[in-house]
């Protein structure tokens, strides 16, 4: 198994999610399932700057007419790839945290600075916020090998971590 690390933007990755050059594997990944709240919260996480965990994709030929064609996998970072896209594409605005106390840190809520983002649609971000979402980075593993049962133990491997309490 060959691994590669390599950063790729928010805008990229969507956009290779729009070309189905980053595809999902039916046999192993779940369909999409995070809330809204979990969706809302990845994109205010980014655009605070904090760091995301890796994304891992396999890299893969498919068999194509007398040649191949090569694309991404999907591994682990489904729901975090649904949850930029279906952003950017208007399904959803952000929270406020000064309405969502429950929900932030009193540090965010009870800031002399408003949020920038708050009660936001991606089309309502001004040009600075989109672009900063836009450009940020994100950190890919991606995974060469012919063997698919190693890339079903890699998932399952990292499915096998246990949700974060309170």
């Amino acid at each position: 198994m060959d691994i590669e690390v390599q950063n790729y933007t928010v805008a990229k990755v969507r956009d290779y999610w729009r070309q189905t050059y980053l595809r999902v594997n039916h046999e192993y990944q779940r369909a999409p399932s995070w809330n809204r709240r979990q969706k809302q919260l990845l994109i205010d996480s980014v655009l605070r700057g904090y760091p995301l965990p890796f994304f891992y994709f396999h890299r893969k030929a498919r068999p194509h007419g007398e040649g191949s064609i090569e694309n991404l996998e999907v591994i682990d970072g489904q729901q975090r790839i649904h949850a930029l896209v279906e952003f950017e594409a208007g399904d959803f605005p952000l929270l406020d945290p000064a309405r969502n106390k429950n929900i932030f840190p009193k540090f965010i809520w009870d800031s002399d600075e408003p949020c920038a983002w708050s009660s936001k649609y991606y089309a309502q971000l001004d040009f600075e916020l989109r672009q900063a979402l836009d450009e940020s980075k994100l950190h890919i593993a991606i995974i060469k090998t012919d063997n698919d049962d190693e890339i079903r133990d890699l998932f399952v491997r990292l499915q096998a971590g246990s949700p974060l309490k309170a």
